[in-house]
């Protein structure tokens, strides 16, 4: 892909059923490595807000930087999803502390800042995703989405049981 990354790798679970565990880490760190890029690119309205999160590009290169031409697919946001679950399955793997809290931990936590700030809307009294692109077959944003509404909640809660083993963030 010259270089850049697909948000939906989903290498984790072949990488370490295989005894891969370093090469299943190098994932999560990749992201991890994407957090000042991305935190840019979910505050460039407010510089360095503190509840923007992060917002990954739907295909960035080894700086953030989005690769991909123009197109629908730039307004999806549910990509974030699967990155936080996949750093979450390299931590499975060995459940390492520290790799939880220093690589895993602020990837999750800043993307479900992103979503709970920049993506969920109160409607007839729930909370439910804003309008947002999601699968590619859909010829409109749609509010609610499907795919971005599992990605969201796997988020949420991929941070919260992170945030328990790792005793931080108990009032988030």
């Amino acid at each position: 892909w010259n270089g850049s990354f697909f948000g939906f790798t989903f290498f984790g679970p072949a990488l370490g059923a295989t005894g891969h565990e370093d090469d299943l880490r190098k994932v999560a760190r990749y992201w991890h490595s994407l957090i000042p890029a991305a935190r840019i690119r979910a505050s460039r309205a407010w510089d360095d807000d503190p509840l923007a999160g992060i917002r990954f590009a739907w295909l960035p290169d080894e700086q953030g930087a989005e690769t991909c031409g123009n197109g629908r697919w730039l307004d999806h946001v549910f990509h974030m999803g699967t990155v936080c679950h996949e750093a979450m399955t390299c931590w499975r793997y060995r459940e390492d502390e520290t790799f939880l809290r220093e690589t895993v931990y602020p990837l999750l936590h800043e993307s479900a800042l992103f979503y709970e700030n920049q993506s969920l809307v109160e409607t007839d009294g729930r909370l439910i995703v804003g309008t947002c692109c999601d699968l590619e077959r859909f010829r409109q944003p749609v509010k609610n989405a499907f795919l971005t509404t599992c990605a969201v909640i796997s988020t949420f809660e991929n941070a919260a049981d992170a945030a328990t083993r790792l005793g931080v963030d108990a009032d988030a």
